[in-house]
C-alpha cells in the first residue's frame, strides 16, 4: 500500500517537473524569437 503511493507520488512529481521544464524552455524559445523580432 504504502509502497505503491509513494511510487505514484513520486511518478507524479516527475511528470508535473518535466512539464513544468518543457513550458520553461517552450517560454524561452518564445520569449527570444519576439526579442528577435522587435530589433
Amino acid at each position: 500500500m504504502l509502497d505503491t503511493l509513494l511510487a505514484r507520488a513520486t511518478l507524479l512529481v516527475q511528470s508535473s517537473r518535466y512539464v513544468y521544464n518543457s513550458n520553461l524552455e517552450h517560454g524561452t524559445t518564445r520569449l527570444c524569437r519576439w526579442l528577435r523580432a522587435q530589433t
